[in-house]
């Protein structure tokens, strides 16, 4: 095999690799944190592939540029509590997930 060749098709498999990735593509969430009793929570910190971001004073929260499939998403607030949970994004979908946050029982 010529040395024209072997680059051309490595540089075929690149290509291919690429757009394999950029097929994959990402999605929204948003949703509201509440507290155990149902109160929405301001300032609770949400995580999820990365990203982070605090609630509103309604508790919402939107995040965007999420990578599409299962993602596990970390929610917590001091003296209110803590929420490990996962969600399945879709591309290019915008999908709700309502965060409760619950206290733990370590002293």
């Amino acid at each position: 095999m010529t040395r024209q060749r072997v680059i051309s098709k490595l540089i075929l498999i690149a290509l291919l690799l690429t757009l394999t990735a950029c097929t994959k593509g990402v999605g929204s969430i948003n949703g509201t944190v509440f507290d155990a009793e149902g109160k929405p929570v301001s300032g609770a910190i949400v995580q999820i592939a990365g990203q982070s971001i605090a609630s509103d004073e309604n508790g919402a929260f939107s995040l965007t540029d999420v990578p599409v499939g299962q993602q596990r998403i970390i929610a917590n607030k001091a003296a209110v509590g803590a929420l490990t949970t996962e969600c399945t994004i879709q591309k290019e979908i915008t999908i709700t997930c309502d965060l409760v946050l619950m206290a733990s029982d370590k002293n």
